[in-house]
């Protein structure tokens, strides 16, 4: 646990600061012991210059003012504790998926990364999913684990308590969409709420399913109108978006692959789920990290007070971001965390 990741309260600061006595060890890093009657142990670690400063404390006081005691009696820990590379303390992070959490080789989440979400959540940071993809189309391994998710590029957004942000497309605009895929200008993953299903098996679609490891059903186009529709991939290739750019109203168009593009409605992308995030659980931009790879994520590198590209991401994305790591394949996620200090 870090420290400065506790909240103060000024009503509990006169609870205990004459039974603390701060105490150095050999190493340089300050300790803290307290009688057995009051908490059974608080040990504060620092394993170098600039690392953040931990504890383990075993007791049924309250945290709060044990933390003010430690904190009024090795003032150092403040800026070992501070976070991200501007000195703020991180409190969520926001996880792409394809290429950042999941390989595109394996299409599984590398060890290391699946360490590294259990280091941050085991500290109270909060972790949240950012992906083009629908809830259901995620693999197991990322369905349930994460205090919350920003799906369909930011056009549906839950938690455990339930759906916070629920943007679909313009009812006018999907009918513009669906009537070009009906005329063969271009093929269409139409994804909804509850299903997604492509109108044809293209070279282009079969493509960009073995590349995710997720199957589509294919089904008629008029079934986009059953429910309503938060998001279409358009197959076209790169400059070819103003087909249905001039002709629909309120979309616009965002890119993280070759072979389509992700059409989602104009006050929406994940820059807006990231903002319904800040909202419901109160936190601060400079408090949020992001990790992305694709052109997508930048509106949600905006967003937020640190980024990280990871290896496998283009230049243009590389270019907006604080930090580049490594490769998904290379422990890039758990290597940027680590030099963040987002680990226990």
């Amino acid at each position: 646990m870090v420290l400065s990741r506790l909240p103060l309260y000024p009503s509990m600061l006169c609870y205990l600061p004459d039974v603390l006595t701060a105490q150095r060890g050999q190493s340089s890093a300050p300790r803290v012991s307290v009688p057995v009657g009051v908490c059974k142990v608080i040990v504060i670690l620092a394993s170098e210059p600039g690392a953040p400063v931990r504890f383990s404390y075993y007791g049924a006081w309250p945290i709060e003012p044990v933390w003010w005691c430690v904190m009024s009696l090795c003032p150092c820990t403040m800026h070992a504790a501070q976070n991200d590379e501007g000195g703020h303390v991180i409190k969520a992070a926001f996880f792409d998926v394809d290429g950042t959490l999941l390989s595109f080789a394996t299409h599984e989440m590398p060890a290391s990364t699946k360490e590294a979400i259990r280091s941050m959540r085991e500290q109270g940071i909060l972790t949240i999913v950012a992906s083009g993809r629908a809830h259901y189309q995620l693999p197991s391994c990322l369905r349930s684990g994460f205090d919350a998710y920003i799906t369909l590029n930011g056009q549906l957004c839950f938690d455990d308590r339930g759906v916070f942000r629920s943007n679909p497309i313009n009812p006018e605009d999907v009918r513009v969409i669906v009537d070009q895929a009906a005329q063969g200008l271009y093929d269409i993953l139409v994804m909804q709420r509850d299903r997604a299903f492509v109108s044809s098996f293209s070279e282009s679609v079969c493509a960009i399913m073995k590349q995710s490891g997720v199957t589509y059903e294919l089904d008629e186009l008029e079934r986009a109108f059953d429910a309503p529709v938060y998001q279409f991939c358009a197959f076209l290739d790169p400059g070819e978006e103003r087909i249905f750019m001039d002709a629909t109203k309120a979309v616009k168009q965002t890119r993280w692959s070759p072979w389509f593009c992700d059409v989602v409605p104009a006050a929406g992308g994940k820059s807006y789920g990231i903002q319904a995030v800040f909202e419901r659980y109160g936190i601060a931009p400079e408090e949020a990290v992001a990790f992305g790879d694709g052109e997508n994520d930048l509106s949600m590198f905006e967003m937020v007070g640190t980024s990280v590209a990871m290896g496998n991401a283009s230049d243009m994305v590389k270019v907006h971001a604080t930090l580049v790591t490594d490769d998904v394949d290379n422990d890039g996620l758990y290597n940027a965390c680590k030099k963040l200090g987002l680990l226990s």
